[in-house]
């Protein structure tokens, strides 16, 4: 039992494997109750193996998968949840705040921009992916040197870039430095 510890606590079991040729049904169905496990799905036979799922795949939409090898005939087939990326929803929440609404948040394809977001079907991509923004990780004097740089922006029509509704500058001012 002490092998499933370190598993556990950050992944699931999502099936126990049992090699046919080392394991009868019976005996399996034995050492999977001894080890806390269950069979409520059934035992799926397969060709060379018998297997117990423990939480169907279509319940573990965000998780990616590998197979831990107990070495003696059982494989436990561990689901682990995608890391996420923290600064998307820290986006999301922003927007939220700021009552924009919006079709996607990504990070960006671009080489040099950190975040894409998607808005009535327009990709605007901002943030420079070189820098670790405000939003990232708050640090006051970064953030009014960059108030003070961008302030001094203006656009052919003499708006300041900070100030045009959906540009990149002002998604990227609102949103990752304020």
């Amino acid at each position: 039992m002490f092998i499933y510890l370190n598993i556990v606590v950050m992944s699931i079991v999502q099936s126990v494997i049992f090699n046919k040729n080392l394991w009868s049904i019976p005996k399996a169905r034995d050492w999977i109750y001894q080890h806390g496990f269950t069979d409520l799905y059934g035992v799926d036979k397969k060709v060379n193996v018998h297997r117990w799922r423990q939480i169907p795949p279509e319940d573990l939409e965000d998780y990616d998968y590998f197979t831990k090898d107990l070495n003696n005939g059982v494989k436990l087939v561990i689901a682990y949840q995608k890391k996420k990326n923290d600064l998307l929803d820290k986006v999301k929440k922003k927007l939220k705040e700021l009552k924009i609404k919006y079709d996607n948040v990504e990070l960006s394809p671009k080489k040099d921009k950190k975040i894409r977001i998607t808005i009535d079907g327009r990709p605007i991509d901002f943030g420079s992916k070189t820098s670790i923004s405000h939003l990232e990780e708050p640090n006051e004097l970064k953030r009014q040197n960059y108030i003070k740089r961008h302030s001094k922006i203006f656009l052919k029509d003499g708006t300041r870039a900070i100030d045009r509704v959906g540009s990149p500058s002002w998604l990227s001012f609102r949103i990752l430095w304020s």
